[in-house]
């Protein structure tokens, strides 16, 4: 052991002497020394005891005992227990009160090897997950033998030997005659009398040659069992429900399970601290959960209710990428009524934690929310369009302090020649309620793109710039839209494209206007039917507007139209939005007491074609949650490309086609010259305009090493602080395009933009985090304020300071109705 005046020649502290194992007791003292061997043989001595020990063992593989999961204790769920009444279902040993103090119990026993290996047939069962689901597999099949197990499971079910068959310990008369037992058992040499008795025990029940066939899996045909109505017997209804309790909890032994309507769907066991097995028999479903640290169950019934809402479709079935993913799934089926199809998609530090979807494309239609749908967000769009300015600032093409009439000539008209382009940015420009009457009186000018820039070129402002910021719900577009176009020489969407959607590989699923089918004729069209039948009701335009997209898929293969959400309204939760009083931050005609109806008509709208392959930069972007947080976790880390998105996520982000490059729809003047059309669609242009901006490497993630934005400063930027802070009011929601995102204490933690009904997209710049929600439900925002509170809340960030007022208080949400959700 090297003690006294071999000290010096090992590590003192260390777990080996000259060559031995140094012995320690519980206490820490040194008792002896010895060795152990791999598979479990070992010998070692205590030397003030004089006591020397060694055990060999024959079978060098790990066995049984090495898998052998140990139990543990999670002591705060356990005294939930407690916490509750006597259960007269219960005897008075097994009352609630009395659980914690078995469970440990228990657990003690049973991590000692005499109590596992003991034959306690209804306490000390011990199996995998997926042997004791593939029991249940076959039981809900009335006993058919399932297929075999998935082989991407390792090491395979099944590989491991069943050894011994017979345990040697069944009984003290086999313990005190264990050679002959073992030499029978292993020789297959059994006595006469114990020969003819099992002989005749088998004869009796005449079993014996129906059942031994080569293949154990081919009882029966392949069945356990040959009881047509095994199911009505382990329920004990039918036939024989004269056998038990008629409103008794078992069955014949197994528990029976009821739906929460109370209908009888299935049956199964559970164990105390949380393992289960169980199958609903008209669904064909089975399920095991097997844990280690007993509890109060309640992880048990997460997993449960999870899975079984990802079984029948609901929940898009993608991985779960973290235990918060897994939290807000769980969430997301409590809130299923409040939802018809949403997504949600998060970063952290630059990696996906969470990519889910749910629920289902329309109200009339049933297919699913997959990650690739593209819903409509709103002026979630109003983040995208102004990082495209930025982008154009970023790349010297204009200044935030420049005049737009100097970009754009014909804006200078009617007293706007002394408006900036940080005056657009942030929403005090003074042109708040140009083009809000489009709504109600000329709905077909919001699809002419080239007709907005024109009647936005004239608009008269209200204010002088820089006074007031009031909220530019949809001029905000077309005047950053117009400084785009004018500034680089080039169309709105090739700069979407070449600006955001090639550098972060999010190609088919990120869009300012979706691009047209490829039978232009029937597209155009389509889109005078949908004008035709726009003023009907909202129930009749969303029914009809189906009906078309159903026509044109016989024409133009699967594209775009087919991954597009429809709208639906949650009436109950926007009529909240009457109970507010006026706000000073919103224009006339955007005061809570209007935006039912702005809903109403906008969800309307935007449900039909020839409006969503519109260009409306502030309120028209379709995209999926995944591409929406991809461009945010690129925003938060200063312009950084993240790394390629999650493998699992299915099909992968980018690979649909991002086409056509350029919508033949973009303005009246282009419809009606289709030649010129067939340029934007080719890709031919008559002039120098289209020049690429900035020359990229192959990779086209690859700006800047990587980077789409080079300003070290651009967080500063984006939020109009530090040198760019004389360029907005200082105490105003927004910087310079970017809702400022604020802690309920005040501080600036990031930026971003919602959307109205529900969708947003934000970053916190200090916790590198990045999050998207895109629902197709619009509301008052009680969805997403729940999603935003779980999500910052289980990473322990920040929420921010607008999701905090929506407050869960027993079933019912009650709302600090002060900051509603309005965009």
């Amino acid at each position: 052991m090297y003690s006294c005046e071999y000290r010096n020649l090992a590590q003192p502290d260390g777990k080996f002497g000259l060559g031995f194992i140094r012995y320690i007791s519980k206490e820490g003292s040194l008792i002896g020394f010895g060795h152990a061997g791999l598979g479990g043989s070992a010998g070692f001595c205590d030397i003030e005891n004089r006591f020397a020990i060694s055990v060999t063992l024959n079978n060098m593989s790990f066995g049984v005992e090495s898998r052998l999961a140990t139990l543990t204790l999670d002591t705060d769920s356990l005294n939930k227990f407690s916490k509750l009444g006597s259960q007269p279902d219960l005897p008075s040993s097994l009352q609630p009160v009395n659980i914690p103090h078995i469970a440990i119990t228990l657990a003690s026993m049973f991590n000692m090897l005499n109590f596992r290996r003991a034959i306690i047939p209804g306490a000390t069962g011990h199996c995998s997950a997926r042997a004791l689901a593939r029991y249940y597999a076959a039981l809900v099949d009335g006993g058919m033998v399932p297929p075999l197990h998935s082989s991407s499971s390792k090491p395979p079910l099944g590989s491991h030997p069943h050894i011994p068959t017979l345990s040697s310990q069944n009984s003290p008369k086999k313990q005190q005659d264990y050679k002959q037992n073992q030499e029978d058992v292993e020789s297959g040499n059994h006595s006469s009398n114990d020969h003819d008795t099992n002989t005749s025990n088998r004869n009796e029940s005449n079993i014996c040659d129906k059942i031994l066939v080569t293949n154990p899996s081919s009882n029966y045909g392949g069945n356990l069992f040959r009881n047509p109505r095994i199911h009505d017997a382990f329920l004990d209804v039918g036939q024989y429900g004269n056998l038990v309790k008629a409103d008794g909890k078992y069955g014949l032994g197994f528990e029976r399970c009821t739906s929460k309507e109370g209908s009888l769907v299935g049956f199964g066991l559970s164990g105390m601290g949380g393992s289960i097995g169980l199958c609903d028999l008209k669904n064909r479903f089975a399920i095991a959960v097997i844990l280690n640290r007993l509890s109060f169950t309640s992880f048990t019934s997460n997993i449960i209710d999870l899975v079984a809402m990802v079984d029948n479709g609901w929940i898009y079935d993608t991985p779960v990428h973290s235990d918060v993913e897994a939290k807000l799934r769980h969430l997301l089926v409590d809130l299923q009524n409040d939802i018809l199809g949403i997504q949600v998609c998060a970063y952290k530090d630059g990696e996906v934690i969470i990519d889910t979807a749910a629920g289902v494309l329309g109200e009339n239609d049933p297919r699913p929310v997959q990650p690739d749908t593209l819903f409509p967000v709103f002026s979630v769009t109003k983040g995208i369009t102004a990082g495209m300015l930025h982008w154009l600032v970023d790349n010297g093409k204009l200044k935030f302090d420049e005049n737009v009439a100097n970009i754009w000539p014909e804006f200078g008209s009617n007293r706007k020649d002394l408006i900036k382009v940080h005056h657009l940015l942030n929403h005090t420009s003074g042109l708040h309620n140009a083009m809000s009457n489009l709504l109600k009186e000329s709905q077909p000018l919001l699809c002419d793109w080239d007709g907005c820039l024109n009647h936005i070129a004239m608009s008269v402002p209200e204010t002088e710039p820089g006074e007031l910021q009031l909220y530019h719900s949809l001029s905000f577009g077309w005047l950053c839209g117009g400084i785009i176009e004018h500034a680089s020489g080039k169309k709105f969407q090739e700069i979407l494209e070449e600006a955001f959607i090639h550098p972060l590989q999010v190609e088919g699923e990120l869009y300012i206007g979706i691009p047209p089918g490829k039978c232009v004729e029937l597209c155009c069209f389509t889109g005078n039917i949908c004008n035709l039948i726009f003023h009907r009701s909202y129930n009749m335009v969303l029914a009809e507007s189906i009906m078309v997209i159903i026509k044109l898929d016989f024409v133009v293969p699967p594209g775009v139209e087919s991954r597009l959400a429809m709208l639906a309204l949650d009436i109950d939760s926007l009529n909240k939005f009457f109970k507010l009083g006026n706000r000073p931050d919103l224009p006339s005609s955007l005061q809570p007491v209007h935006i039912p109806q702005i809903a109403t008509t906008l969800a309307a709208a935007f449900n039909m074609l020839n409006y969503r392959r519109a260009i409306i930069p502030a309120a028209n972007g379709h995209c999926s949650a995944r591409a929406l947080a991809r461009y945010y976790a690129a925003l938060v880390d200063g312009g950084v490309v993240p790394p390629p998105h999650s493998s699992s996520s299915k099909p992968p982000l980018g690979s649909h086609p991002y086409m056509p490059k350029f919508s033949p729809q973009n303005s009246l003047k282009e419809q009606q010259d289709p030649n010129q059309n067939q340029d934007v669609e080719s890709g031919n242009h008559s002039d120098d305009r289209f020049t690429k901006l900035v020359d990229h490497d192959t990779d086209p993630s690859s700006n800047y090493g990587g980077k789409i934005f080079r300003n070290s400063r651009i967080h500063d930027a984006f939020m109009g602080v530090g040198e760019y802070g004389n360029l907005v009011k200082p105490d105003g929601k927004f910087g310079l395009g970017f809702r400022r995102f604020i802690s309920k204490e005040g501080s600036l933690i990031g930026f971003g933009h919602p959307g109205m009904g529900g969708s947003t997209g934000f970053c916190d710049i200090q916790n590198r985090f990045a999050i998207s929600v895109t629902l197709s439900k619009l509301s008052f925002g009680d969805v997403t304020a729940s999603i935003i509170h779980l999500v910052c809340s289980e990473l322990n960030i920040p929420v921010p300071e607008e999701y905090l007022g929506f407050i869960k208080m027993g079933a019912d949400a009650q709302l600090n109705l002060e900051r509603p959700l309005i965009n």
